[in-house]
């Protein structure tokens, strides 16, 4: 069975919910959501699948479960709060000693999950939407699995204007919990940070290509051309597909944007009511924390 990992890197609000689905629809490709966050929203809190069951009663998460040896989840979330933070990401690119042998613990639950769900599902390809450095350092050491990333981008501007935004967690069901909210120039500095580790961490992968968020709501049968080019799968858009129309079926994703919970004929459109709900002097803010990596990834 191959094992391939497709990671979407970036940062948060940048559009890898929507390219996660869609590159689901590819053969034998599974979407899989933000698989760093099973073991504590998952197994740990149940919170929604994307097929809106609670993750314990999902069949798909079910069957999984029972690929998993007993105490994988607790162990995992302990490993994972001790090796998969930020302030490791030394260690992580470098371990040594202690560090180095719960490191290969964690990964080593990780690849029993990632054959698990490839059982499950059938596919050959796995995509992962975590998006954070850190969890990509952690599956650039995987031994025996080929990984691709997907460093997704979009305008630092249109980033902070969504972290703004009042919205609630549709998959946290018991309770009323809203998403976090930052300011401009927290969001521009993180979004500055984050993907500039997730570029340098990349390269340790098998292979690595840079999308735009533009671009894919622009064209996203194009981008998913270019991205099953470059991965040797087949992919061949229909016309509504040109039309950016796309027909999304039921997944298993394990966190994300809302989109996750969208089914249907979805037609991609991109969302610029920064541009104009946006004072000047907060879009300023946002653009001189975020430079200059974004003068060099193309946003003025």
């Amino acid at each position: 069975m191959a094992h391939r990992i497709v990671y979407i890197a970036g940062s948060g609000r940048s559009g890898s919910t929507l390219l996660d689905r869609l590159l689901g629809q590819l053969p034998r490709w599974w979407s899989c959501g933000e698989l760093a966050h099973i073991w504590s929203r998952g197994f740990q809190h149940d919170q929604r699948c994307g097929c809106s069951k609670p993750f314990s009663r999902c069949p798909f998460w079910s069957q999984v479960r029972l690929d998993l040896a007993a105490g994988d989840a607790d162990a995992a979330a302990h490993l994972q709060a001790s090796v998969a933070r930020l302030r490791h990401l030394p260690a992580l690119l470098r371990p040594r000693g202690s560090f180095a042998a719960k490191l290969r613990r964690y990964q080593a639950i990780l690849d029993r999950l990632h054959r698990a769900i490839a059982r499950q599902s059938g596919a050959t390809t796995l995509v992962d939407s975590s998006k954070s450095a850190q969890h990509l350092a952690v599956l650039a050491g995987l031994p025996h699995t080929e990984l691709a990333v997907i460093h997704l981008i979009r305008d630092p501007r249109a980033v902070a204007f969504s972290w703004t935004r009042a919205r609630r967690r549709p998959e946290v069901a018991k309770t009323i919990e809203m998403m976090p909210r930052y300011s401009a120039v927290r969001s521009g500095a993180e979004w500055q940070l984050m993907n500039v580790l997730c570029e340098r961490i990349a390269s340790r992968a098998h292979t690595c290509m840079r999308v735009h968020y533009e671009d894919l709501v622009r064209d996203p049968a194009g981008v998913l051309e270019h991205i099953a080019a470059r991965l040797g799968a087949a992919y061949r858009p229909t016309a509504r597909q040109r039309q950016r129309e796309f027909d999304l079926g039921e997944n298993h994703t394990v966190a994300g944007n809302p989109v996750r919970f969208d089914t249907g004929t979805v037609s991609i459109r991109g969302d610029d009511i920064w541009r104009t709900a946006a004072s000047r002097r907060w879009q300023r803010l946002a653009g001189a924390a975020s430079w200059p990596t974004a003068r060099r990834y193309g946003y003025g």
